[in-house]
């Protein structure tokens, strides 16, 4: 079983939240040097890997969309199609597991279920940005206000605070 360590450093996406939140707009590159900044070079390999591998799922997904077949007419049933086409295909997709990549066919339940971990990770930080989102736009109404920048900052910081 893949040795899977807990996060005792803010995760990258926090990083980046508190830059952007903490300077105002600012151009990519320019987020990128703060972010680099206020990493210990020490860490830089924890931050590049973890970079690497939510890159990895996001084009890993991309792959298996590309190859699950559409749904053809003059195909009889939904089974055989899973049966004949998109069941072979599921198993020769790639996954990114910490000890480098593997075909589905190859994996075994202890991979699936770090494959999963790593992906309810990912949808509970969206699901969270969700909420803070949904938190901001209650905010907005109850002020009555048009446009986030017209909410009140420190309600708005409040808000930003909770998820970092």
């Amino acid at each position: 079983m893949p040795d899977i360590q807990v996060a005792t450093k803010p995760s990258i996406g926090s990083i980046i939240r508190t830059i952007i939140d903490g300077s105002g707009p600012l151009e990519a590159s320019e987020v990128a040097d703060a972010v680099l900044a206020s990493i210990d070079p020490d860490d830089y390999g924890t931050y590049l890997r973890e970079l690497i591998v939510s890159r990895v799922s996001t084009e890993t997904g991309r792959l298996r969309d590309a190859v699950t077949p559409p749904i053809r007419k003059g195909v009889s049933t939904k089974q055989s199609l899973i049966r004949n086409e998109y069941w072979p295909q599921f198993l020769r997709q790639k996954i990114a597991l910490p000890g480098g990549y593997k075909t589905l066919a190859e994996a075994t339940s202890a991979d699936l279920r770090f494959i999963a971990d790593m992906r309810k990770t990912q949808a509970n930080d969206l699901l969270n940005k969700a909420d803070q989102f949904n938190t901001l736009a209650d905010l907005m109404d109850k002020a009555k206000v048009t446009y986030l920048e017209g909410l009140d900052r420190k309600a708005g910081q409040s808000v930003l605070e909770q998820a970092a």
